[in-house]
């Protein structure tokens, strides 16, 4: 994207952006609006009134990679090279 906009392009889209959001969220939102409002209509007096958010889906957590130490790189390869070793099974043919 840097490629494309300069600096004060990208801080017009900011501004922009935070005036009228575009994207994924304002649509979730639109729609949690309407399934909350029917949920809470249609439900008893009793129990908690739903929000928007409560519909809205959450973003996954993305986790760091685990880090291979050399050790289990060693391991691995020494599994791999040990089953490459191994004679292959032969099948008793099949008396007719």
């Amino acid at each position: 994207m840097l490629r494309v906009l300069d600096s004060r392009q990208i801080s017009e889209w900011m501004a922009y952006y935070a005036i009228e959001p575009f994207g994924q969220y304002p649509k979730y939102l639109r729609a949690g609006i309407i399934a909350a409002t029917i949920a809470n209509v249609n439900m008893g007096k009793k129990g908690r009134r739903l929000k928007p958010e409560d519909f809205i889906p959450k973003e996954p957590e993305i986790a760091e990679p685990k880090r291979q130490s050399l050790a289990d790189m060693k391991k691995v390869l020494q599994q791999i090279a040990k089953g490459a070793k191994r004679k292959p099974v032969r099948r008793k043919k099949k008396e007719k």
